[in-house]
């Protein structure tokens, strides 16, 4: 991943994750995957489908 689509990841996560402070990182990016219609493994997410779906949300 790019430094710019980390910067644009976590610009997009701050806001959202600060509505549900009591989850952890994992638990929130879990989460994101599940509201996003994400069904494969956590480790194959593309930082594409957060940001996609944080941009649409």
């Amino acid at each position: 991943m790019k430094c710019h689509r980390v910067n644009e990841l976590i610009e997009l996560i701050h806001p959202e994750w600060q509505k549900e402070p009591d989850l952890n990182l994992l638990e929130f990016i879990v989460k994101l995957s599940n509201e996003a219609g994400y069904k494969g493994k956590l480790e194959e997410l593309t930082d594409d489908v957060l940001i996609y779906h944080l941009k649409n949300a």
